[in-house]
């Protein structure tokens, strides 16, 4: 009963095991050809390599979510490198053995006025060189870290124009400027020290022979970039006063060439 059931049972059914054996038939026949042409015709060889760098060009700059025809663009995608023109300046610094005052050779814009100029020079003094600087000397390697003093300064003018006596910055050319005066303030000063000396432990000495030194780099520095420069005076909140626990002396004119006090 059961033989004359499966013998009766209708050939057209479905079966998994036939669809994809159909399947892969299918598939495979077309492969087959395909890799026998690939492999006697060098049309079809030169046409895939075409094919692959193609889809492989296109799935890149879909990965990145860029344009291609960006290439097209010269540059577009990596800049020349820009050449520093600021010229070399002898630019002082402290000496960590001797405390002694050195010059090695920075990278300092002279573009602008006077006043640009000072404060330019009044920012780097208290800077580490950068990459490029630190090739040009090896003065730099026994430069000390200075605090960066220069956020104590209110004001910098060149006294006896018409601007210093309206209580405006001067538009003085910096080639002709031969005396300059610094404001400070003493808070700032203080402050200044106290954060570069955060972590650390320094005595009221140490304190003064990083405030010393600053402004013994500063006033050199300032002689270097400026050529004309003669003189050059600090105030304290606009008072010629010293300030208590300073070996220098801003009180006192600097003058280009004097020994160091």
């Amino acid at each position: 009963m059961s033989n004359s059931a499966n013998t009766d049972a209708p050939r057209g059914g479905f079966s998994v095991r036939s669809f994809f054996r159909e399947l892969s038939a299918a598939l495979l026949t077309p492969l087959k050809r395909y890799l026998q042409r690939l492999a006697a015709e060098p049309q079809v060889r030169f046409r895939t390599v075409l094919w692959a760098i193609f889809v492989m060009f296109v799935g890149f700059f879909t990965l990145v979510g860029t344009n291609p025809f960006r290439l097209l663009i010269p540059n577009a995608f990596f800049h020349p490198p820009v050449s520093d023109a600021r010229p070399l300046v002898n630019m002082a610094g402290i000496s960590v053995e001797d405390q002694s005052v050195i010059e090695a050779p920075r990278r300092l814009s002279l573009e602008g006025d006077a006043v640009a100029v000072a404060r330019r020079v009044a920012i780097a003094v208290s800077r580490p060189p950068g990459l490029l600087e630190a090739r040009t000397g090896a003065a730099f390697a026994e430069l000390e870290p200075l605090p960066d003093l220069a956020l104590a300064i209110r004001r910098v003018w060149v006294p006896g124009s018409a601007e210093a006596a309206s209580g405006t910055d001067t538009d003085v050319k910096a080639k002709d400027a031969a005396h300059l005066l610094i404001d400070l303030r003493a808070e700032s000063l203080e402050k200044e020290v106290d954060r570069f000396l955060l972590n650390r432990e320094a005595d009221a000495a140490d304190r003064q022979r990083l405030v010393d030194g600053y402004f013994r780099a500063l006033t050199q520095s300032l002689f270097n970039a400026l050529p004309a420069l003669q003189r050059v005076d600090f105030l304290v909140a606009g008072e010629r006063r010293a300030v208590r626990g300073m070996r220098f002396r801003l009180d006192q004119r600097v003058q280009r060439g004097a020994p160091e006090a």
